[in-house]
């Protein structure tokens, strides 16, 4: 039979016609992806945008009156909506006397060979002979028995006087083995502390150095070495208890970590101040396979403190004057909550 060259043709050029079809509708196909690429770019870019333009409004004094009742919506010129709320934040108050926070002992909290502390805090005192400043041996968190002269055990946050009972340091104390099986002491410690001003203070151990800093920046550092020093005997965390010294002020998210903190992730846990999560990875902090408790103290009443961390182990607070809460207001001080949105599509974040 003859083939028909027509025929041939023809098939040859569909086959052409087909091949190009598919080809543009490829290329057209890879241009609308691209397209869409390029567009949820250029919105997240105008997204995030909007919330740093939120937070430079938020620090600036050109804001009307808002809070969780009423909130105040912004309307950009060309970048969507930004919406603020605010709401009350609050602490654990201790008065110096009748409360404290009891954890009992958890292997959790018996840090080693490298960790992380972080606490939040604002003394404050009744002034007595006109000097208002934390008490001597006022404990914010402790955990074993260490002090000023034996290496005891474990760590503390502790107050202590100087000058001849005229002003006040926080000092850190943390017993550590060294190679040949002994404790010693190591010190880090932060000078004129005063009352009614909150401070933020991490502590930092990587095996080499022991760093303290005070609201985000390196305040003071020593060379130590060991893992922390601990016998068979209950050493239980306390929060605002050493002995019968009781702590007087208030207190806020206080942080165990199994690992040392960069620095810059130091600065960012700062930065975000009482709204950081420790649960969430961010630029600079990466350690949140590392926590082993984390304590917001902002329970809005009852007798317990819960832990946001996997471990679940909660405090029980003693309070021996039932009249007076544990937990407080922050005077003039706000969480903020700022939303914008943008073609559709809208973004949330939480603002110290």
């Amino acid at each position: 039979m003859k083939k028909s060259k027509g025929g041939i043709t023809l098939l040859f050029a569909l086959i052409v016609t087909v091949f190009s079809l598919g080809v543009l509708f490829l290329l057209n196909y890879t241009s609308i992806i691209g397209f869409e690429i390029n567009r949820i770019d250029y919105v997240n870019t105008q997204l995030k945008n909007n919330i740093e333009s939120a937070k430079n409004i938020l620090n600036s004094s050109d804001i009307p009156f808002f809070d969780e009742d009423n909130p105040v919506t912004i309307q950009t010129i060309n970048n969507g909506t930004i919406l603020f709320k605010k709401s009350e934040k609050r602490a654990t108050k201790f008065w110096g006397q009748h409360n404290y926070v009891d954890f009992g002992d958890k292997n959790e909290h018996r840090l080693s060979n490298q960790f992380t502390i972080s606490i939040w805090c604002m003394p404050q005192n009744f002034p007595i002979d006109g000097i208002d400043l934390p008490l001597n041996n006022e404990s914010i968190l402790s955990k074993g028995s260490t002090n000023t002269v034996d290496p005891g055990t474990g760590y503390e946050f502790l107050f202590i006087r100087y000058d001849n009972n005229t002003k006040a340091r926080l000092k850190f104390f943390v017993t550590l083995e060294n190679d040949g099986g002994e404790p010693e002491l190591f010190i880090v410690q932060k000078d004129n502390i005063v009352d009614d001003t909150w401070l933020h203070c991490v502590v930092t151990y990587n095996g080499s150095f022991l760093r303290m800093f005070i609201n985000g920046n390196l305040e003071h550092q020593v060379a130590a070495a060991g893992s922390v020093y601990w016998t068979d005997g209950e050493r239980r965390l306390y929060l605002g208890k050493r002995g019968t010294t009781l702590y007087s002020g208030m207190l806020r998210n206080v942080g165990l970590w199994s690992n040392a903190l960069s620095d810059a992730g130091v600065l960012e846990a700062h930065t975000k101040g009482l709204n950081f999560n420790p649960l969430v990875n961010g630029n600079n902090y990466q350690q949140k396979e590392d926590l082993k408790a984390f304590y917001r103290l902002n329970e809005t009443g009852g007798l317990y403190i819960y832990d946001s961390s996997i471990y679940q182990n909660t405090g029980t607070i003693t309070n021996n004057f039932m009249n007076q809460s544990a937990f407080v207001t922050v005077t003039d001080s706000f969480s903020f909550y700022i939303q914008t949105s943008y073609l559709g599509h809208s973004r949330v974040e939480f603002y110290k």
